[in-house]
């Protein structure tokens, strides 16, 4: 039976939970919840080594690109690049990328891409700080990405409404992949299932494409997955797809009956629509399926809520699809129901590996802290095997110097002939020189474990928190034993060279503190806006 620590975090709170898995069962237990300015407190005391961890995201980005048909590495490139023309103001991103369409426009092939984008910035800094506290992390999430791990098999499209933070979002999902994201802030509405609290005013503007929370949001209403020839089509439209004038006949919006039942063997759900008086609920999905119908061409055959709900309070909900609310899994084990709700950012991050398909391109750790990860695994499985090899030597040579002494004694105690001495002569110098040559190997191996000790310092680096500088680059290649020079990259969204020169310069100080450091040399780069600073690393003796 394996066990996972699941650390979900937000802005204000950090959700902690263990998960035991047992074949395909998980059973939740030990749920408990800190603030998250106690994240370094809580990572320095806790005897548990590795994490699953959900963020919640300041900045997230999403875009529809469309591209040429390419394979899989070429078009990550041409994503990659299509964000930063986009999103300048975005000095490194991480993206995910989910398949939308094929279609052929004016006479060429292309395929269309949702693209969800947050900074390296923010997973950066969170990776910093887990290696500060010794500590690693086995995923990290975008917070309600981890939902696709109750997302239930359909051919058809549907929508997962759930609570995030402060925001209600709505997930479409088509033939298993994300097409569209829109989130409401919950504070511009009713946060009860009664009355529908109306705006004064509806929204003057729509965002063509969000720019995260911090920007398509402060409209109060979010929205993403409209496709470049959709946009234009979505000028003098509100949200729900009414004129701009019509804001005040929001209230007024006919809402169409479902037109079939909750699709037939969906495992682990409650099947219910929503009936009855209007409330907050009803008004932003109805808004949603909207949008999705007249703008996006896609019309979604059923959601399903993601949240505890009464079947009385449920059923007393009108909406314009067919709406499910989310059972217990059946491969769960938790003490309540309550307790899965009220956890179930964690809860469905111990799922993520098992129910959702391709779940490694949900994880956002960087291919540096990857790499730094993984060579520190094998560093400590080299370490181990040399030290296996080191004893076996020994003991080798151990056993060579009993057989020496032997011959030795039956020497002195027997009298041989000219010929026979020259026999066991012959023999004893064949064992010296076997002793030698298991002399040389086991010094060789002493040395070369020595050579590996310099890659204690790349864990240093990070205690050195390099502020507002993003590490891009990080190498270190061995001199002799106990000695590597040492080669850091960087990047600074600066555009004043005094200033950035500032920055580098306070990180190399920083970078000096490190015990066994020496021989610095700095350059800095305006047009790039980076440095890097190279200097060599001895092991304290």
């Amino acid at each position: 039976m394996s066990t996972k620590v699941i650390l979900s975090i937000d802005r204000k709170d950090i959700r902690i939970a263990h998960a035991k898995y047992e074949g395909n069962k998980v059973f939740l237990h030990q749920f408990s919840k800190i603030a998250a300015t106690k994240l370094d407190d809580f990572l320095r005391n806790d005897k548990n080594k590795e994490y699953v961890v959900v963020n919640s995201f300041q900045d997230i980005y999403f875009d529809n690109i469309k591209l040429p048909p390419a394979d899989d590495n070429a078009t990550k490139t041409m994503i990659d690049n299509n964000v930063a023309r986009l999103h300048p103001e975005i000095t490194s991103a991480a993206s995910i990328s989910f398949f939308v369409s094929e279609r052929v426009e004016g006479n060429v092939l292309e395929r269309e891409y949702f693209v969800i984008t947050v900074k390296k910035d923010e997973i950066n800094s969170l990776q910093r700080r887990f290696l500060a506290n010794g500590k690693q992390m086995e995923a990290l999430y975008i917070d309600y990405l981890t939902m696709m791990a109750f997302a239930p098999s359909s051919e058809k499209p549907f929508i997962l409404d759930f609570v995030s933070g402060e925001y209600r979002n709505f997930l479409l999902i088509k033939e298993g992949n994300i097409v569209f994201v829109r989130s409401f802030d919950q504070s511009e509405y009713s946060s009860g299932y009664g009355a529908v609290n109306i705006p004064e005013s509806a929204p003057e503007t729509v965002a063509e494409s969000s720019s995260g929370y911090s920007a398509a949001l402060d409209s109060g209403l979010g929205i993403a997955g409209i496709s470049d020839d959709s946009a234009e089509s979505s000028s003098g439209l509100d949200i729900a797809g009414l004129s701009e004038d019509s804001s005040e006949k929001i209230a007024e919006v006919s809402v169409e009956k479902p037109s079939q039942a909750i699709p037939k063997g969906v495992s682990g759900y409650s099947a219910s629509s929503y009936a009855g008086s209007t409330g907050y609920d009803a008004l932003t999905l109805n808004m949603t399926v909207t949008h999705c119908r007249q703008l996006l061409r896609i019309s979604p055959e059923f959601a399903l809520l993601i949240e505890q709900i009464k079947d009385s309070d449920l059923d007393s909900i009108q909406a314009s699809v067919p709406v499910t609310a989310l059972g217990l899994p059946p491969e769960l084990q938790v003490h309540s129901k309550a307790e899965f709700f009220e956890n179930i950012q964690p809860a469905a991050a111990s799922f993520m590996k098992t129910a959702v398909k391709d779940s490694e391109k949900y994880n956002m750790l960087t291919n540096e802290y990857n790499y730094f990860k993984y060579t520190e695994v094998f560093i400590k499985a080299a370490m181990a095997a040399c030290v296996v090899i080191i004893l076996a030597a020994l003991l080798g040579l151990s056993k060579t110097a009993v057989a020496i002494k032997s011959d030795k004694d039956q020497i002195s105690s027997l009298r041989l002939s000219n010929s026979d001495m020259d026999s066991v002569l012959k023999e004893n110098k064949q064992l010296m020189d076997e002793i030698a040559f298991k002399q040389r190997n086991a010094t060789l191996l002493l040395s070369s474990v020595a050579e590996i000790k310099p890659l204690e310092v790349l864990s240093q680096v990070f205690r050195a928190d390099p502020g507002e500088i993003t590490i891009n680059q990080l190498s270190y290649e061995s001199k002799s034993a106990g000695i590597a020079n040492v080669l850091i990259g960087g990047a600074v969204k600066e555009d004043e060279y005094a200033k950035l020169q500032e920055k580098a310069d306070a990180f190399v100080d920083k970078l000096k503190t490190i015990q066994g450091t020496k021989e610095f040399n700095a350059n800095v780069s305006l047009g790039q806006r980076g440095f890097n600073v190279k200097f060599t690393y001895e092991r304290p003796r």
